[in-house]
């Protein structure tokens, strides 16, 4: 698989993922006095970046397929089964409430209205591209385990800076029904791997937990201002 396809996905991913966080960040930043208003919103444009993700996986997924010479058609995934509600298992508005509270905490312990702002838009950011990013593992895993062309995956590197517990995971293959464990902000990309034999799933050396809203999470027993270490 040529790394222009990768590429070129990865960059739509992007586009998307940035575009669909600045413009929750500014329908918060309008409407954050309307708190019912502000999260019904922050979930619709979620929602909708959620759609369009499963619509991508799908197409970079056919792509993949045809590069290595299989005819493949779109699989229609259904982007309902791709929202936070059901992929997180709480109500969306739960989750995008959230922003709220760091901004009351931050106010109750005597922060600056703009600093209670920054850290409450800084969570909104987070829950958006997490929430992306969960949209993105589920539908490529789902994509792949209904094609039996396609014998497991591999990470691809996204986004520019790549932490530790990535660039280690990168270096191997997985199978197809393992799903590709993710951190906060976390930017990789899931490529198939097409052929007849199942591919071994080696797995890392980096240490996976479950988290009860997002699944299988990378983590590292130390972090730093420069991001997570590897276990020793």
């Amino acid at each position: 698989m040529s790394a222009e396809l990768d590429n070129a996905f990865q960059t739509h991913r992007t586009r998307l993922t940035n575009l669909v966080a600045s413009q929750a960040a500014l329908a918060w930043q309008q409407m954050h006095n309307e708190r019912e208003q502000a999260v019904a919103m922050s979930v619709s444009i979620v929602e909708s970046g959620q759609r369009a993700t499963a619509q991508l996986v799908d197409a970079y997924m056919v792509a993949s397929a045809r590069e290595v010479g299989h005819t493949i058609s779109a699989r229609g995934l259904d982007p309902a089964a791709y929202t936070t509600e059901v992929l997180r298992g709480i109500p969306a508005s739960e989750v995008y409430d959230r922003p709220f509270g760091a901004l009351g905490g931050q106010l109750e312990q005597g922060a600056e209205f703009a600093t209670a702002m920054q850290s409450a838009q800084a969570a909104l950011d987070r829950l958006v591209r997490t929430d992306l990013q969960l949209s993105h593992t589920n539908a490529a895993r789902d994509w792949m385990q209904g094609e039996e062309r396609v014998v497991g995956y591999r990470r691809v590197l996204g986004g520019a800076h790549h932490c530790p517990l990535c660039i280690s995971a990168s270096s191997r293959t997985y199978r197809k029904a393992d799903l590709m464990p993710i951190h906060e902000r976390c930017h990789c990309s899931v490529a198939p791997v097409f052929g007849r034999e199942s591919v071994a799933s080696v797995g890392t050396d980096v240490r996976v937990e479950h988290d009860p809203e997002i699944g299988p999470r990378l983590v590292a027993d130390s972090w730093s201002s420069t991001g997570p270490r590897l276990l020793s």
